[in-house]
Formats: C-alpha cells, sequence, structure tokens
C-alpha cells in the first residue's frame, strides 16, 4: 500500500497463470489435448496451460502466435472456448466449463464492454432514447448488464432468439 491508503496497481492485470494453480487430473488432461489438437489443427504455434480456476478450467495460451488472439476482434479465442468443451467432453465423457484466454485478451475485451456499457448509458440518459447494441453471446451480454445493474438511470432487456441477442439499453 502506497502511503496515501491506495494500493499501487500493477502495470498490466494479472495473467491467469498469476492467479490459478495448475489443474490436474482426467478433466485437465483431456483440456490439454483438446487444446493442442485444436491449436494444430489451426497450424497455430502456441501452447496451452490448463489451469483450475474457481468454477471452470482456465486455458492459457502462450507462444509465438500471440498476435492471432487479437486478430479479427479474438476471434481464433471465442472459436477455441466454444469448441473446447465439446472436445473435452469427447475424450474425458464429461461436461466442463472453460475459458480461454491469451496474453490477457478476456481482460481487456471485458474492460472494452463495460466502457460501451458506460458510453451508451451516458448517450440514453443524454438523450433519453433508446439504443440497441450489436448481437452478442451470453457472457459479453452479462458484462453489460451486470456493468449497467446499479445505473438507475438506464434498464438493460436482452432480444432475440438464439445464442446471440442484442441488448437494448432504455432511460429508466
Amino acid at each position: 500500500m502506497g502511503g496515501n491508503g491506495l494500493f499501487t496497481l500493477p502495470d498490466a492485470p494479472r495473467r491467469p497463470s498469476e492467479r490459478y494453480p495448475e489443474a490436474a487430473g482426467p478433466m485437465a488432461e483431456a483440456a490439454a489435448k483438446g487444446a493442442e489438437l485444436l491449436l494444430r489443427i489451426a497450424g497455430l504455434e502456441l501452447t496451452p496451460r490448463v489451469l483450475q480456476g474457481e468454477d471452470r478450467l482456465e486455458v492459457d495460451l502462450a507462444g509465438e502466435d500471440v498476435d492471432w488472439c487479437f486478430a479479427d476482434d479474438g476471434e481464433l479465442v471465442m472459436a477455441i472456448e466454444h469448441l473446447l468443451p465439446r472436445v473435452i467432453r469427447t475424450l474425458s465423457g464429461e461436461a466442463t466449463l472453460v475459458r480461454v484466454d491469451c496474453d490477457n485478451f478476456q481482460e481487456i475485451r471485458e474492460e472494452r464492454l463495460r466502457s460501451l456499457a458506460q458510453r451508451v448509458a451516458e448517450e440514453v440518459r443524454r438523450r433519453g432514447k433508446p439504443r440497441t447494441l450489436e448481437p452478442m453471446n451470453p457472457a459479453d451480454r452479462r458484462i453489460v448488464h451486470i456493468t449497467l445493474a446499479d445505473d438507475p438511470g438506464v434498464v438493460t432487456e436482452s432480444e432475440g432468439d438464439g445464442y446471440f441477442k442484442r441488448i437494448t439499453v432504455r432511460p429508466a
């Protein structure tokens, strides 16, 4: 703690490997094998590290091709995160939750979503008109809803069918 009573924040968020212990057991082995398979199919020089998160496995990717993790707004990371639980279930016979990260991509993405939510809420309060966002997956929608949950000036509502839905932010 600094002399003014504030904590000193690190220059960059802590990597998953600094927050979670190595995972062990059949699920972790299936996750490592599945991630290696998916990365080999993609032709990427990335190495997965499987960690035990609080309620899911955390797979942290590192290696020469980390730049690919950020291409097309993280499409690669999201695709691996979508496919990996299915591969794990095939290999182990059990289902598990998995989050895939690469060079703090998830932290950066979540901060962008929180920032977007706050900017849209400010615009909705100022103009008094609702605003509908681009379609989002459930995890992204959750971040937006939580970010604006305590904002008395706006309400949020998911609309649409299927996996990707839009959030409408309305004046309260």
